[in-house]
């Protein structure tokens, strides 16, 4: 009896696995690959069907609509016809509301319009074209209106920069009133267009034997006026015959080409291809494949998808397998896996003594492993789900195909007569035939599928109380929608690659940027004397190679966030912060062990650069900016070493540059550059001023590494802070992602990585030769301002790579160049002149100043150019970057506008991007009180309206102005006033400045403060309290400076807090027994 049981279990398992492989090629089949596409490729996707109605309600219509937005390997239904409808006219309205809806998005106002609907004539006929809003189509509009019939309509639109004629024909299945029909659109003039799509329900067929399965030779499914219709619009059928019909399995071409099912007579079936897709001839070679769709609806016609893509510009599009988090069936085994393993590694790590090789080499090892294993883990944790969708569907999908072949005659098995049973367990109620209830069935799972999946994603974009916005913001978020890597021109002096190798393409394009030639040591040298004496800093960066603890460990984890892409060993953010608990005793032991050694292991330098493209021309390779996908591990380490590096950093600074410099902020740089330009304008001595905002030619992925290295030590890094900095660049290479394609590994010999939380800080060092060399140059006098206070002289300022130089006169330029050009020899970093921006601060000098150097070219008297975010030019312009605010504004907040959303959600939106960029540009160009009233009346239309417009707008809002601006917890809707927000501004603006602001600073803000007579500025001074308010309460004065002045003055004063004493005892005993509090 055992030997029966163990043969009996061994053919029970044969029989499940090859139940399951005949399920997964079924699906895959049915599913997955479409025949003559890549699995990968990406496809402009248009659809039919014949719908017989949209059903008396509108849940019955949302079942139509939710699965029309099916989003697979290949992409969207970018555009859809559908036929007999049965919508009439009064209900046209409300079902295009239906369809937005079922989008989240709203109708009217403005909103682009997503459905076009010719309505029905007594429930008989309407035709509708519906546009996916994400999809490819854009531009679209009516076409042909006068000739809309329940048969006929047209649109127009755009796509791949070609215009196309849209045509959904739905034709009468009666021969003359067909025949008439055909006629009639033969009258029609098309508009001259580029490509002509023609597609719907022709109720008859070309080709008798290829298109109906229950054929005779002279019938009246033929139509003799459609053949000459599409001989006039020289159009042409997207599915091409087979060449010789004699010797393929016909059964087999209908089963995939046809959509209607009809009954000859009792017990006898048959399918017809009445649905079907016309092209332009030109067009040909864009169709890459047709195919018939099932979908979840109880439509009597199956639905007919063509794929297009442009033959010069195909897409793939490769999605990696995510590995953590995994998905809800696997977690709770991942997470006790994970544990078990990080366990063991951590007390291997006790008493071990190995060396740094040895434990860099491990834990890659370990990474590995870790990986392997939750894949597996998920991979059979799926395998043994019960009663998934995807697991029903696959049994259905069996059964079907096996009671098909029953119906063709062929022998019965064992397996098809155990699915005839299984049949019997569906219900009847939709067709006494096993066939038709499992094809009911299968239209029941897809449906019920589909609805999770819609309730899966408004959990996620909904938001609430203690969840993360991080959802919300990407469902009204237009930026970065389109992240496809489109045609790239071949690199210079490398041979073209094919259509599908753009990742290979930017790997070329980069590759001569990435490997500079290396900088003498010579040059080296005397660039290294700009910075002062060797050894300057030692004293203040002596403790940089102190051990790690676990407290700096614990901080860089939680100051990573959630959801962030992962680098190359595919272990996110999340996989960190999960078991933060494991890891920080094991990372800091392993930082202590590789950082004296400058060992780390080699997945430290390695990265995935993932290209996000610049404004310009998208076909060079070189219009993008490459950001280094890191793994987390790494990240961890170099977010401690910028944490510790960073506090050192206001000693060893040129105190004009700006970025990443704690307590240092981009306002001061774009106040250096007015207070420049208000002094040029008032001082005649500085009326021929010129600021010259230089452009680093691939400023971070040039810097030369020895350059780096000896600029460290010769700062006073410790030795083994210089070594780490060598073992975490030396040696690296990198891979471009495209469209999920990696390319070929790519040596790195100079530069430093985008993404990494050192670069900004080691980038500014590297600069800070430049400054300083600037700075100390006698023959540059730069601008000198002044006030009663005393003056100062700037000559160079800048944030991060964006550095600007003042000089006074045109010989000065010439300095300002050859010293960057003896820069760019030793640091690797080159200026592009030709992008180089120079400006007259005062525009009635233009006139006078003579010729720059070429290629440098004086910026014209009226023209604004970008720097920091601002419009700067030789006459500021502040309605000019007002009005620029406001476009921008509208196009951030177009798809917003278009969204469903709560006044809630909207007010969160106002917070969170329109009020910073409002404030960002009032705190350098203060607006008028006209614009300030001007946006405000924008955000409450926004707000309770869902336009951002200054229009009267109709409707009122609920709540009255003082209600909306409570907090949330207070009933409110936090609704800001845009007035108390400039004001409040410019309150902390002066406050700050007056308090903690250095003599340069107190300079600059004198001059930007008060008039200036030949240059000087009288001394601004800040008495909180002293003015006592007026009646008319708080008001807007000419410029931020005094209104905060004004607002200090008059409501000003600090009153100490209560307990204040015991709270400096206190912080005494913290210093005295902790020592000296850090800086972040």
């Amino acid at each position: 009896q055992a030997h029966i049981r163990r043969e009996f279990r061994k053919e029970k398992k044969k029989i499940i696995n090859r139940y399951k492989e005949e399920e997964a090629k079924i699906e895959q089949a049915a599913w997955q690959n479409t025949v003559g596409l890549h699995r990968d490729e990406r496809t402009f996707s248009c659809l039919t069907q014949n719908v017989n109605g949209f059903g008396s309600t509108s849940e019955h219509r949302d079942d139509y609509f939710r699965d029309f937005k099916r989003n697979d390997a290949h992409g969207r239904h970018d555009i859809i016809f559908i036929q007999e409808t049965h919508v009439e006219v009064e209900e046209v309205d409300h079902t295009s509301r239906l369809y937005a809806q079922s989008w989240g998005y709203r109708t009217g106002n403005d909103c682009e319009t997503l459905s076009y609907w010719s309505p029905s004539r007594d429930k008989k006929g309407g035709v509708a074209i519906l546009l996916d809003p994400y999809g490819h189509v854009v531009e679209a509009r009516p076409c042909l209106e006068v000739y809309w019939t329940p048969n006929f309509m047209a649109i127009k639109g755009r796509y791949a920069s070609s215009t196309f004629l849209f045509l959904c024909i739905y034709a009468p299945h009666k021969r003359g009133r067909r025949e008439a029909f055909y006629r009639q659109l033969e009258q029609l003039e098309l508009p001259d267009v580029d490509q002509v799509i023609v597609g719907g329900d022709f109720n008859c067929t070309i080709h008798a034997r290829l298109d109906r399965s229950w054929f005779r030779q002279a019938a009246s499914h033929e139509s003799p006026a459609l053949d000459t219709l599409l001989a006039k619009w020289g159009l042409v059928d997207a599915v091409s015959p087979p060449e010789d019909i004699d010797h393929i399995d016909l059964a087999a071409y209908h089963n995939q080409t046809h959509t209607y099912q009809y009954t000859v007579r009792p017990g006898v079936e048959a399918t017809a291809r009445l649905d079907r897709w016309y092209t332009s001839a030109g067009m040909v070679q864009w169709v890459k494949a047709v195919e018939v769709q099932r979908t979840g609806t109880r439509a009597d016609h199956l639905a007919v998808r063509m794929h297009l893509s442009n033959p010069s510009d195909p897409i793939r599009v490769r999605k990696p397998v995510r590995v953590y988090p995994p998905p809800e069936i696997a977690v709770a085994t991942v997470k006790e896996d994970t544990i078990a393993r990080l366990e063991q590694f951590l007390e291997g790590l006790q008493g071990d003594d190995s060396t740094a090789r040895d434990l860099a080499t491990d834990w890659d090892a370990l990474k590995v492993d870790i990986r392997k294993a939750t894949l597996a883990i998920t991979k059979q944790r799926r395998k043994a789900a019960r009663a998934t969708y995807k697991q029903r569907l696959r049994r259905l999908l069996r059964q079907e195909q096996r009671l098909r072949a029953a119906a063709a005659s062929q022998p019965p098995t064992v397996d098809s007569i155990t699915d005839n049973f299984a049949v019997l367990s569906l219900t009847d109620r939709d067709g006494g035939t096993p066939l038709a209830r499992v094809r009911n069935a299968i239209n029941t799972c897809i449906k019920h599928r589909t609805v999770a999946k819609q309730h899966r994603l408004f959990r996620e974009g909904g938001h609430r109380k203690g969840k993360t916005t991080r959802h919300f913001f990407k469902r009204v978020c237009s930026k970065y929608s389109d992240n496809e890597v489109h045609h790239l021109n071949a690199a210079d002096g490398k041979p073209a690659r094919g259509v599908h190798a753009k990742a290979d393409t930017l790997a070329d394009a980069w590759l001569p940027i990435f490997q500079q030639a290396a900088s003498d040591a010579e040059a080296r040298h005397k660039v290294l004397q700009w910075l002062g004496d060797h050894g300057k800093y030692q004293d203040v960066l002596h403790d940089l190679y102190v051990p790690f603890t676990e407290a700096e460990i614990a901080a860089a984890i939680g100051s990573t966030k959630a959801g962030k892409a992962c680098g190359p060993d595919r272990l996110g953010n999340d996989w960190y912060r999960d078991f933060a608990n494991h890891l920080i005793p094991i990372l800091t032991r392993l930082y202590n062990h590789w950082y004296p050694h400058g060992v780390f292991p080699d997945s430290f330098l390695e990265a995935d650069i993932f290209c996000l493209a610049k404004g310009g021309d998208s076909s060079n390779p070189l219009n993008f900016r490459p950001l280094a996908l890191l793994d987390t591990d790494y990240k961890i380490l170099t977010r401690v070493l910028a944490t510790r590096t960073g506090c050192k950093l206001h000693w060893i600074i040129h105190p004009n540059q700006k970025g990443f410099v704690p307590f240092r902020t981009i306002h001061a740089t774009v106040d250096l550059f007015t207070a420049a330009q208000k002094a040029a304008m008032t001082d005649p001595i500085m009326a021929g001023a010129l600021a010259l905002l230089l452009d680093f030619r691939k400023a971070y992925d040039s810097v030369d590494r020895e350059f780096l290295y000896e600029a460290l030590l010769w700062l006073g890094f410790p030795v083994d802070y210089v070594t780490a900095m060598r073992g975490l660049h030396d040696g690296t290479r990198v891979r471009f992602l495209a469209n999920g394609y990696r390319s070929r590994w790519v040596a790195v010999t100079c530069g430093i990585r985008q993404g990494c939380p050192l670069a900004p800080l080691l980038f500014i060092i590297v600069l800070d030769a430049m400054y300083r060399r600037i700075d100390n140059e006698p023959k540059v006098s730069g601008i000198v301002l002044k006030s009663q206070a005393g003056s100062m002289r700037l000559k160079v300022g800048g944030y991060a790579d964006d550095a600007a130089s003042y000089v006074s006169t045109i010989a000065e330029v010439v300095i300002i160049m050859g010293i960057t050009r003896v820069f760019a020899l030793a640091s690797g970093l080159m200026l592009n002149e030709a992008k180089t921006l120079v400006i007259a601060l005062n525009p009635a000098a233009i006139a006078t100043t003579g010729p720059l150097p070429a290629p440098l070219k004086l910026q014209p008297i009226h023209k604004l150019s970008r720097y920091l975010g601002l419009q700067v030019g030789s006459i500021p312009d502040p309605d000019y970057t007002w009005r620029l605010a406001r476009t921008q504004l509208v196009t951030r907040l177009a798809l917003a506008m278009r969204k469903t959303l709560t006044v809630d959600q909207r007010s969160l939106l106002a917070m969170a991007i329109v009020i910073p960029k409002l404030l960002y540009i009032g705190r350098h160009q203060w607006p008028s009180r006209e614009t300030t009233h001007s946006f405000q009346k924008m955000i409450t239309n926004f707000v309770w309206h869902g336009r951002f417009t200054e229009e009267d707008v109709g409707g009122r809002a609920w709540l009255n102005v003082h209600v909306t601006s409570l907090q949330r917890h207070q009933g409110g809707l936090a609704v800001t006033d845009l007035k108390m927000e400039l004001l409040a501004l410019a309150a902390v603006t002066v406050n700050i400045w007056a308090i903690d602001a250095d003599p340069s600073s107190l300079i600059v803000g004198d001059v930007l403060t008060g008039p200036l007579v030949d240059g000087v500025a009288p001394s601004v001074y800040v008495s909180p309290g002293h003015t006592p308010p007026t009646t008319y309460g708080k008001r807007l004065k000419d410029s931020i400076w005094t209104t905060g002045i004004n607002i200090c003055n008059t409501y000003g004063g600090v009153t100490p807090p209560e307990h204040k004493g015991y709270m400096v005892i206190a912080l005494a005993c913290l210093l005295h027994f902790r020592g000296p509090l850090g800086q972040r």
